[in-house]
């Protein structure tokens, strides 16, 4: 469960998610769209490592696609 500080005024900004790795996309998934809903204009993730799953570039256009909108 992820929430946004109410003191950081994010709404309209762009903010850039770093996290260590990726695997299923679901932490990065989960904190984009907890930023979009408080109002971030837009999100980008930056990870240091890639788990190679089976269908995982499927999954991170699934991601950017859900983010976008």
């Amino acid at each position: 469960v992820y929430c946004c500080n109410p003191r950081v005024e994010i709404a309209g900004k762009t903010i850039l998610l770093v996290d260590d790795i990726y695997t299923s996309g679901a932490t990065a998934s989960e904190a984009a769209r907890t930023l979009r809903r408080a109002g971030c204009e837009r999100v980008f993730c930056l990870c240091a490592s890639l788990t190679a799953l089976k269908g995982q570039v499927t999954q991170m256009q699934r991601l950017q696609d859900r983010t976008s909108s």
